[in-house]
């Protein structure tokens, strides 16, 4: 939970990156979602991509779930594809516990007015 506590906020580094891979003994679908989140937002949009495809195949996912939905959607706005981004934001729906703080749809919700919020600034 340390690394996703950092993307909540906003202290995503380099330092919390290796200590989390450092801390996975065993592949974990889980710690590979947030290694690949902190990646993406560090503007290792590749590295986070070879990481989320290698998880979701190594774990039989026929589909992402929401947390794979919201690192697909720090891709796209690391590549500058809002559209993209925006897409894969709406894909994540909340979940029965609603009320979690620390919950993936709190962290696309923020995504996407961000994006809203810069495509209308771009537009004016």
């Amino acid at each position: 939970q340390y690394g996703w506590i950092s993307l909540f906020a906003g202290d995503t580094n380099e330092e919390k990156i290796h200590a989390l891979e450092r801390a996975q003994s065993q592949p974990n679908p889980a710690i590979d979602n947030t290694i690949a989140a902190m990646y993406a937002e560090t503007g290792r949009a590749n590295q986070a991509r070879q990481i989320s495809l290698q998880s979701l195949e190594r774990f039989g996912y026929r589909t992402p779930d929401p947390a794979w939905w919201y690192v697909f959607g720090r891709i796209a706005e690391q590549l500058g594809a809002n559209e993209s981004a925006a897409a894969y934001y709406a894909k994540v729906k909340p979940d029965a516990n609603g009320d979690d703080p620390l919950s993936v749809y709190l962290l696309a919700q923020k995504r996407s007015v961000l994006i809203n919020t810069a495509t209308t600034v771009s537009s004016r």
